[in-house]
Formats: structure tokens, C-alpha cells, sequence
């Protein structure tokens, strides 16, 4: 026989063991019946505890960040360096790297364009990349160029007239060259036993305009035989014909090792800086002198600065220098654009000029702004004295015997 008191907590039992933990289930209605049967009292059903609504869960954290769109080529000549630079431009990408890897032409200038954010330039071993452009650069930098690799040559060989150079960095633009053992200016790979004739690049190899870091590599000009008419600098940083958004040019040198940086040849001079700042930290800067057939000296200065723009400002730190008339030249230019103040701050390296010239020189131009030139320390050629900053309160400069045949005056600073 059924016992109803027993088929109820049996119905029960049967829901609560389907209830999830911690929640109370659906109760049946019963009733509580003495032990003759009779009812004693009718107890209604219960709902069950509502199940809670679901949580947050865990935080996941930030969104991944993308994977930046690298877009790589292989490049072997002039119509597909132009191609990849075209796709480039439609297809966004963080960074476009073009590998050089074998010798060829281009015929007009290659455009750097200023997206995107970055372009690299590496140059595999025997790759050039030769310009035949007239009154243009090669090298045409709108944006962040890198420029790195082995055993590279880069030259403009159209001689038309002055001023083809090689690579050109424009005004609020950004280069970093780390290329050792590339050379810019000349067909040929830099061999300090092996200078060759260089009949190429009647241009800088490097003209800035905005910002460029050299930390390596070798650079150079069309010699300066005047049969070419080559008057050319291998590095320039600002502007010599009065460019206003070159005022702020600003160029550093500093090679990761001391001969990382080498500027070579027997062009006008090795650096001209016009207007800006150049931060020189090492490096062999060597102008090979030359004469013309009364045996005079046709060629000028390791490191011309002048004022071309609203302020010029050099300073030497370190590095080998070699000069011809001279070997630091400082002053207003031939073209007389005298537009502002120009200082050459001396504190280290070796200097020496031709014949015993001056190893520091200011031109006899006069400026109606401040020309000064301060030898704070170095090795010199010729006696640095007349350039020696004015004592302050705790000591003074002082020119003192080097010991050293080739650079016998040196300057140091003096306590008190």
C-alpha cells in the first residue's frame, strides 16, 4: 500500500537532486496527516530560487595589439624599385623595405614618399644604384629613411652641370645612414691603399635639409681637378642659397666605431656646413690635396662653416682631419649671403692642413654678425692660440707642446 507521506518527500527529494548547489528547488504541495491518516494540515507548493543572472566573467585584458604591416621587396632594377614604391603608396604598411641586391640604372629620381611611416634601403653586397638624373637627386627623401648594408656604391653619373647629387634629405625629414663599407659619390668601393680617380657625382653625396644621423659609411665627390668644374662638398647640411626651412638643418656624426665614418677624396672639401648644426664625434675626414700645374693647391678645407642661414652652428668633439688650405674653415661665403651668427666649437680630434697651412682659419670677409671659433681642446697642426676661449672664474685654455711631430700643439684646460 502507498504511503502518501512517504511518495511526497519522495517527489521531493527527486527535485532537489536536480536543483543546482546552493538553490532551493520547487516544493510540491503536501499535507501532514496524523499516524491514522487523518489530515492535519494542507501545506502549498513552493517556487523554486530563481537562478542568479550570469556574470561578467573574468576581464580579458586589453585588445591585442596588430602586428605592424611590413611590406618587403627584392629589388633588381629600375621598374620594380618604381613598382614597390607605387604599391607601397596604396597598400598602408608601417614600414616598406626595399633590398638592393644587384647593379642597376635609374633614370629619373627615385621619391622617397612620406608614407609610410618608415623605408629602409639595405644594400646587399656589389648592389649600386646608379643615377643618370640631370639638375635632380637620386635619392629624393620625403619621410623616415634607414639606409644600411654591405659593399654598396651609390652615384649620380650625369655631370651636366654642379649640384647632381646623390641623396637628398628635404626639410622635417628624417635619415639615419649605418652602411659600412657602402660608398656614396663614387663608383667604386672606398680602399683607403687604392684612391682612385673619381669622375662621377658633380654633387654631395649627402645634402641635408632636415635631420640626418650618419653612423656609418664612406662619402665623396667628383675631384676637384677644375676640368670638371667640380667645386663640390661630399656632406652638406643646410642650404647655401638661403632656404628658409633648412635653417634648422641638423646633422650628427658620430660612427659606431672610429673609421665607421670615412670622407674621402680630392673634391672641394669633405663637410660644408651653411646653416644648422653639425655634431661631429669621430671619424676620418681626409682631403687629398690638389695642385694645378703652377703646383698650387686647388682644392680647400676638411670642415667649411659659414652663415647662410639665420644660425650655424658646428662643434667637433672628435675624429681625423685633413685639410688642404686649410684644414677648419669658418666665415662668410663667397656669395656673401651673411644672414647670421656662426660659431665652431672645437673640443677634440687631430687637425692638420697642406703645406703647414693654418689648421684653423676665419676668412678676412667681414660679417655684420658674430663669427667665433673656440679651441677647447685637440690636437693641432699649426698654434691654435688666437682661438683659445677667454679665462672664467675657475681657470683657463692654454696651448701646450704635444710632444707629437705631426700635431705638436695641443689644448687643455687649466684649473685655477
Amino acid at each position: 500500500m502507498s504511503n502518501p507521506i512517504y511518495d511526497k518527500i519522495l517527489e521531493n527529494a527527486k527535485l532537489a537532486e536536480a536543483c543546482t548547489y546552493g538553490m532551493y528547488p520547487k516544493i510540491m504541495a503536501y499535507n501532514v496527516y496524523k499516524l491514522d491518516g487523518t489530515t492535519i494540515e494542507e501545506k502549498p507548493s513552493i517556487d523554486p530560487t530563481p537562478e542568479p543572472e550570469p556574470g561578467p566573467g573574468p576581464d580579458p585584458g586589453p585588445e591585442p595589439e596588430p602586428e605592424p604591416v611590413i611590406l618587403e621587396y627584392n629589388i633588381t632594377s629600375e621598374s620594380e624599385l618604381f613598382a614597390a614604391l607605387e604599391e607601397a603608396s596604396t597598400n598602408p604598411c608601417e614600414e616598406l623595405i626595399l633590398n638592393i641586391n644587384s647593379v642597376f640604372e635609374v633614370t629619373s629620381q627615385v621619391n622617397i614618399p612620406s608614407l609610410p611611416e618608415k623605408v629602409t634601403l639595405h644594400f646587399e653586397e656589389g648592389s649600386s644604384l646608379v643615377g643618370d638624373v640631370d639638375d635632380k637627386f637620386i635619392i629624393n627623401n620625403n619621410n623616415s629613411l634607414h639606409i644600411n648594408g654591405y659593399h654598396g656604391t651609390v652615384y649620380n653619373k650625369n655631370t651636366s652641370k654642379q649640384g647632381n647629387d646623390a641623396i637628398l634629405n628635404n626639410p622635417n625629414c628624417t635619415m639615419y645612414i649605418d652602411a659600412k663599407g657602402c660608398t656614396f659619390g663614387a663608383s667604386y668601393l672606398y680602399d683607403s691603399n687604392n684612391l682612385q680617380e673619381n669622375t662621377v657625382n658633380r654633387g654631395a653625396a649627402i645634402r641635408n635639409y632636415g635631420e640626418c644621423i650618419i653612423k656609418g659609411g664612406n662619402f665623396t665627390a667628383i675631384d676637384n681637378l677644375y676640368i670638371s668644374g667640380g667645386y663640390a662638398y661630399a656632406v652638406i647640411n643646410g642650404d647655401g642659397n638661403g632656404l628658409e626651412e633648412a635653417n634648422n638643418a641638423s646633422l650628427t656624426i658620430e660612427p659606431n666605431d672610429a673609421q665607421d665614418v670615412v670622407v674621402f677624396g680630392r673634391m672641394n672639401g669633405c663637410i660644408a656646413n651653411n646653416s644648422g648644426y653639425l655634431y661631429v664625434n669621430g671619424g676620418n675626414y681626409n682631403l687629398t690635396p690638389v695642385r694645378n700645374a703652377k703646383n698650387a693647391l686647388k682644392n680647400y678645407y676638411a670642415v667649411w662653416s659659414t652663415n647662410d642661414g639665420q644660425y650655424t652652428h658646428t662643434q667637433i668633439e672628435a675624429g681625423d682631419f685633413h685639410g688642404s688650405v686649410a684644414c677648419v674653415c669658418t666665415g662668410v661665403d663667397d656669395d656673401h649671403q651673411d644672414k647670421g651668427d656662426c660659431a665652431v666649437e672645437i673640443n677634440g680630434g687631430f687637425f692638420i692642413a697642406e703645406n703647414n697651412n693654418p689648421a684653423i682659419k676665419v676668412t678676412p670677409t667681414p660679417s655684420q654678425y658674430g663669427i667665433e671659433v673656440s679651441a677647447r681642446g685637440g690636437n693641432f697642426s699649426t698654434d691654435p692660440t688666437q682661438f683659445l676661449p677667454k679665462e672664467d672664474e675657475s681657470g683657463h685654455y692654454e696651448v701646450y707642446e704635444s710632444g707629437d711631430e705631426t700635431y705638436p700643439y695641443g689644448v687643455r684646460y687649466v684649473m685655477n
